[in-house]
């Protein structure tokens, strides 16, 4: 009883890992086609990748995950092994992610965020979070919130300053 019990928890968390894997694929199928419509994938922006650290930081927390389901089965701990299924499928699908988080399209007047196109003259303000590598805050006149990876702060002030100029 216990053994199909245990069974049942792993066929249901990889059910609910895959759903979550198929949908963090849809927005990243989203989010390639608004930068595209954007015009994020012209000669007009310039693309700067933060993505390489954090991608490598995921595949290894997804290996982790599959030596994690590998040692609940040589156990027989079935509730690792769905944990291990569990793992593998989030940070697969965030390194995937990382290819439109980490992506900073920037021109001299405007960057895109997930799409949208965010004219530096329209940055009211921005929030650091206190943690390190957190995503910084851009926040618009309008009370639009972006979220952009740290490094690409740098390159917003940088192109402020130039405007202002």
């Amino acid at each position: 009883m216990r053994s199909e019990k245990s069974m049942w928890i792993v066929a249901f968390i990889t059910v609910v890992a895959v759903l979550i894997f198929a949908s963090r694929m849809k927005e990243l199928k989203d989010a390639r086609e608004a930068i595209a419509a954007a015009g994020g994938i012209s000669s007009k922006y310039q693309c700067m990748d933060f993505s390489k650290g954090p991608k490598i930081a995921y595949i290894v927390l997804s290996i982790l995950g599959v030596l994690s389901g590998i040692y609940g089965y040589t156990i027989q701990d079935y509730t690792t092994v769905a944990l291990g299924v569990l793992i593998f499928f989030l940070f697969l699908a965030e390194f995937f992610m990382a290819n439109i988080q980490y992506k900073f399209y920037y021109s001299n007047s405007a960057f895109i965020n997930r799409g949208k196109v965010v004219r530096y003259k329209s940055i009211k303000d921005f929030e650091k979070k206190k943690m390190p590598m957190a995503f910084v805050t851009v926040i618009t006149y309008s009370g639009d919130k972006h979220l952009v990876p740290p490094k690409a702060l740098t390159i917003i002030k940088e192109q402020m300053q130039k405007k202002d100029k």
